[in-house]
């Protein structure tokens, strides 16, 4: 009986141990459960005898944690150390440290008065500069003549007042802003209207900068003008899988070609774009195609190992007779990820097989326990 019963203990011991949570800090399944170590006395007989209450233990892979976490009243050199939440003249307290107040005019003139006895002066409160933008980015889509404008929104998220300075980089010749400078108080908005002109048929892109001291933000903007006589549509779409890439790997977009007006079979020039915000080409290639109504496939472009980081363009541009259209859209090129080391690798790979070597000794160690055990107790049973 008494075996069976170190069988059982064992069994849940095996069941606890596959169950475990890692210890490590960064791990997922790291558990830390807080406990309270109450002042008092430090022996059984004391009326306030200190207590640790455990509400839970922590099964490691070889033992357990716990974080204990001292009541008010307790010595403390951070408030991470105090069950309250604060650590006020190294004692730990469940409310806020008192703020030493400021001394009022008459005092300070009073103290001043004295020449020798001046108050403390308490530093004001400092306060860091920030600021939104909205939205993220523009779009114009405009036929060659015609004109367009979009809002943006800058709003003072900071505790005090900021200057502002926009300006204007990349394709930006056919782009007005309506304020270059301007001043926000705490909590003030403002709305900068972007103005867009069609005076040339094209692809154009571009970022309005909008700078406070060491912090600038940037909108980029896309324009695309086409003819005014329109016998054809293009529509590129880059697959979403696509919308970051990086360097030296391929970008995958869906073009479709629409004959509008055109005749049966006609023969357009297809012009592949690839640019940086700078306006810089980084790829440009071009293919005939013939049209009948309407044609969709699958482009891929390479990207250039040296391409810069950061928001770049894809832009597809047809022409045909005096027709000009164009489509595009925004995609960021990124730094490639790191792949974890050959170390790392071999490290995560010994402490998996360790773990799993552990779990079947112990369920082999209970099988033949459950075996002997067996056997004993037959022998036992037999009549003598």
């Amino acid at each position: 009986m008494r075996l069976q019963r170190a069988l059982l203990c064992l069994f849940f011991l095996i069941i606890l141990f596959s169950n475990a949570n890692a210890l490590k800090s960064e791990s997922s399944s790291h558990k830390s459960i807080s406990m309270v170590a109450s002042s008092g006395g430090e022996t059984l007989e004391s009326s306030s005898y200190r207590n640790i209450v455990s509400v839970g233990i922590i099964a490691g892979k070889f033992g357990f944690a716990q974080t204990i976490l001292h009541a008010d009243g307790q010595p403390c050199t951070t408030a991470g150390q105090c069950e309250g939440g604060f650590c006020c003249s190294s004692l730990c307290q469940s409310s806020a440290c008192p703020t030493p107040s400021a001394p009022s005019g008459g005092a300070a003139g009073a103290a001043g008065g004295g020449g020798g006895g001046g108050g403390a002066i308490i530093p004001a409160e400092v306060t860091e500069a920030d600021f939104s933008v909205s939205p993220s980015s523009l779009e114009f889509q405009l036929t060659l003549g015609d004109s367009s404008s979009k809002s943006i929104t800058v709003a003072n998220t900071g505790g005090q007042e900021i200057s502002f300075s926009v300006s204007l980089f990349g394709e930006s010749q056919y782009l007005g802003v309506s304020d270059n400078s301007f001043t926000l108080a705490p909590g003030q908005q403002k709305t900068i209207v972007a103005a867009a002109s069609g005076n040339k048929v094209g692809s154009y892109v571009g970022e309005i900068r909008i700078s406070s001291g060491e912090i600038t933000k940037t909108v980029p903007f896309l324009m695309e003008v086409e003819s005014t006589q329109i016998l054809f549509d293009v529509k590129l779409d880059i697959l979403s899988e696509y919308k970051q890439v990086v360097p030296g790997t391929t970008l995958r977009m869906q073009v479709t070609l629409i004959n509008i007006g055109a005749g049966k079979n006609a023969q357009v020039e297809v012009t592949y774009l690839i640019k940086d915000t700078s306006g810089k080409i980084i790829h440009e290639s071009s293919q005939s195609l013939a049209v009948e109504q309407q044609l969709s496939y699958l482009k891929e472009i390479k990207i250039p190992e040296l391409a810069s980081l950061g928001d770049h363009i894809a832009v597809i541009e047809l022409r045909y007779s005096n027709s000009f259209a164009v489509s595009s859209e925004l995609f960021k090129v990124v730094e490639k990820v790191a792949p974890p080391s050959v170390a790392e690798k071999a490290r995560e790979s010994a402490l998996s097989k360790m773990y799993y070597i552990l779990i079947a000794a112990g369920s082999l160690a209970i099988a033949i326990l459950y075996v002997i055990s067996r056997v004993v107790s037959k022998k036992r049973r037999k009549p003598e």
